[in-house]
């Protein structure tokens, strides 16, 4: 019997968006699935267009998040009907065959499943470049914690009962934007069947709307060093992120003070070319 497979979809007045996604729900070759979007009180119509669908497996539901996707993404988990879950949000949207390739490795056993997406950054939604996933390495918790996130929140499905026992996502502001890191870290913490599925079957949208800005990177790094980084010392990409935001911020004085961190380490040689050009960057502006 095939599983059934709940799409969450959080959302806010983004109902021309959203449209492509949920066409891309509909023209699904897998074709069990339900779609629960999650509508923080949109006023552009997003609610008439969902409804417009006119199709059950389509459900639609009104909540004030408070700013917080994760409680969206929460209260739409609670609705689920599915043993698995999928996420996508509202400006992404998946090839035809993304869940019949997602059943086929639930069938081998996996319990956490993702892929590649091509991101697009132009009106007309022309496929750009690849997003690369990371193949992840066993211990995958500690893959995560060293070397960063690896793979876009629409690209993922996950077992509906190992994601209620990681506690689904937080719901804490010091994590906006990385509640998705967050919970397949934790998801990671429990169970290792992960597998990153062949092809690219997706698309992400990058545009202003999603850019995240240094101040909040910056609190997040912090967040995530509080939470999960026990011996003080930092992983060498929270510290290339740290060293980005604060030339973003145009604070050049702590920028190098994290360069100066990444002496410590032994870098390889494209983070070396990398970090060479950051402090040369540092010399020119400061």
């Amino acid at each position: 019997m095939k599983p059934l497979i709940t799409i969450v979809i959080p959302t806010y007045n983004r109902c021309e968006k959203i449209k492509k996604a949920l066409s891309s729900v509909k023209a699904q070759t897998f074709q069990n699935w339900e779609a629960i979007v999650v509508d923080n009180n949109s006023k552009d119509g997003t609610k008439e267009l969902v409804n417009n669908f006119n199709d059950r497996r389509i459900k639609f539901y009104e909540i004030i998040n408070e700013g917080l996707i994760s409680k969206s993404r929460n209260f739409g988990i609670t609705k689920s009907e599915g043993q698995y879950l999928a996420f996508l949000d509202s400006d992404d949207w998946w090839t035809p065959n993304k869940l019949e390739i997602t059943e086929q490795h639930i069938n081998k056993g996996y319990k956490f499943l993702y892929h590649d997406m091509y991101i697009s950054k132009n009106k007309n939604l022309i496929k750009t470049k690849t997003k690369y996933c990371r193949d992840l390495h066993k211990p995958i918790y500690n893959d995560l914690i060293e070397n960063g996130p690896a793979f876009p929140t629409s690209s993922v499905v996950v077992e509906k009962k190992l994601f209620n026992s990681a506690k689904n996502f937080d719901e804490l502001r010091d994590l906006i934007t990385w509640e998705d890191y967050d919970a397949w870290i934790k998801c990671s913490k429990l169970n290792e069947d992960f597998v990153k599925l062949p092809g690219i079957l997706g698309f992400i949208k990058i545009d202003n709307e999603n850019l995240l800005s240094p101040d909040k990177s910056i609190k997040n790094i912090f967040s995530f060093k509080s939470k999960y980084i026990k011996d003080g010392n930092l992983p060498v990409w929270c510290i290339f992120s740290l060293i980005r935001s604060n030339i973003l911020k145009r604070d050049f004085t702590n920028a190098k003070i994290f360069l100066k961190n990444l002496k410590l380490y032994k870098l390889s040689f494209k983070l070396r070319l990398r970090y060479i050009f950051l402090k040369l960057i540092c010399l020119i502006k400061y």
